[in-house]
């Protein structure tokens, strides 16, 4: 995900970030094309300890919003 993100200097120090805007323009579109239930599925920072993981998990888990996201 923070190759996809802006260059930052956190993710460039953590090593994290994309090398060239092209690798961060490639990573946004590889992103792009997976389907939403993916990051549902695998959040990064676990619900347990973080309040809008948890808000967007149980806002997604609501019936009409599930649908959308097949």
């Amino acid at each position: 995900m923070a190759k996809a993100s802006p260059a930052c200097s956190g993710d460039v120090l953590a090593r994290l970030a994309g090398d060239t805007a092209v690798e961060r323009t490639m990573t946004r579109f590889c992103l792009a094309d997976l389907p939403l239930r993916m990051f549902l599925s695998a959040a990064l920072i676990p619900r347990e300890s973080d309040e809008i993981t948890r808000l967007i998990l149980d806002t997604m888990a609501k019936p009409p919003l599930r649908r959308s996201a097949a």
